[in-house]
């Protein structure tokens, strides 16, 4: 008997869930409803490509009067392929909701999710949608805009102004990110004056917390208008020494002589010594050479020879300090000095001249009947030989 009454009660239950799912189905709310969520799907997709086919065309027409044009098509291409489908998830969302509803409608507790999703959820997520995708949108033509100025200086040959470029749309981009926060949170309804007063107020924490992050900032920002070093420059602090590839708002990039990439934090740059050989104004030449003590008679006439010589050398600046003097008694060598400053800052250029300059050295003690002196021993008080 009891078997037959669970067979009987399960043969009614699944007859009812039957009829349930075949009056649900056969409404037409329900059929409407994943109608339109197909067709917001494939409407979607079909948006998509349109307007990547569309903004790419545009993008690549970058010259002439279609410049902007085209940086404006570039940089829109990301921030509409995701507004595309966010919009498109957010109906779908609101449709989910809609089905719930009908599904659930005899379900308080449904009936108030889905209301609450529709009516709480949605209005600010379509908002912060909209929101994100200008500030995108307008972060991607800022660095657009700063590519083009860079490639336009480098064309001009003025790489040293790619510094303050490369950090003033840094400093926008973050300015436009923060608006764009702000812009959401005031869309949804969160009071924006209060949250700053709030910020305000906990700010002596937030920069003790974050001490080191606000000083690397500030420290990019007084490098990009103290200008120690641009981009290009051969720099030299707390022992590494590279060429500053890019200066962040947080870090700066050296490349190293062995083509390391190294990462400074900018804090370290505002409390060292920097050295900037790049920006040196002239190359010193300076080396000691050494005679032989018996060639001391002739050491007048070399030094003559010698300044000559550096006076006659188009690279070498006779304006500043251009000497050639007798600097002292060594071991086994009577020592000149030669002293001049080269024109030629660039490190290529200055080898040549510095191996010129020496072979020059050579021919004129040569040419004046002296010698480079040898290290010699002179031993004294030896028995005489039988």
């Amino acid at each position: 008997m009891y078997a037959m009454h669970l067979l009987a009660t399960q043969t009614t239950g699944s007859a009812e869930l039957t009829d349930a799912a075949t009056g649900l189905f056969g409404r037409g709310d329900l059929a409407t409803t994943l109608i339109t969520a197909g067709v917001i799907v494939v409407s979607a997709l079909v948006l998509h490509v349109v307007l990547s086919i569309v903004l790419g065309r545009m993008a690549r027409r970058q010259s002439g009067r279609l410049k902007w044009g085209g940086l404006a098509a570039e940089a829109l291409q990301k921030p509409l392929g995701v507004a595309v489908w966010l919009i498109a998830a957010l109906l779908l969302l609101d449709m989910g909701m809609e089905v719930l509803l009908l599904l659930g409608k005899d379900d308080p507790e449904t009936v108030a999710f889905a209301n609450d999703v529709r009516i709480s959820v949605l209005p600010p997520a379509r908002v912060i949608t909209i929101v994100f995708a200008m500030t995108l949108f307008v972060a991607s033509f800022v660095r657009s805009v700063q590519r083009e100025i860079e490639e336009a200086l480098i064309r001009r040959g003025e790489g040293g102004d790619i510094t303050a470029v490369q950090g003033l749309g840094s400093i926008v981009v973050v300015v436009v990110w923060v608006l764009g926060v702000l812009s959401a949170l005031d869309g949804i309804g969160v009071n924006t004056t209060a949250l700053l007063a709030v910020l305000g107020l906990s700010s002596a924490g937030l920069a003790f917390a974050a001490k080191d992050l606000l000083g690397n900032f500030f420290g990019g920002i007084m490098l990009l208008f103290n200008r120690p070093f641009e981009t290009g420059d051969w720099v030299i602090v707390k022992g590494v020494e590279g060429a500053i590839e890019r200066i962040g708002l947080y870090a700066t990039q050296i490349r190293a002589g062995d083509k390391r990439l190294i990462w400074i934090p900018n804090q370290t740059f505002t409390s060292n010594v920097v050295e900037n050989p790049s920006r040196r104004t002239h190359r010193r030449f300076m080396e000691t050479i050494g005679l032989r003590y018996e060639d001391l008679p002739k050491a007048p006439g070399v030094i003559e020879a010698l300044l000559a010589m550096l006076h006659e050398t188009d690279e070498i600046d006779t304006e500043q300090a251009c000497r050639v003097s007798f600097s002292g008694y060594g071991d086994s060598t009577v020592n000149l000095t030669v002293l001049a400053y080269s024109d030629a800052t660039a490190i290529g250029p200055f080898t040549e001249l510095h191996q010129r300059l020496m072979l020059r050295i050579a021919e004129i003690v040569q040419a004046q009947g002296a010698d480079f002196a040898f290290p010699t021993v002179t031993l004294d008080g030896l028995p005489a030989a039988n």
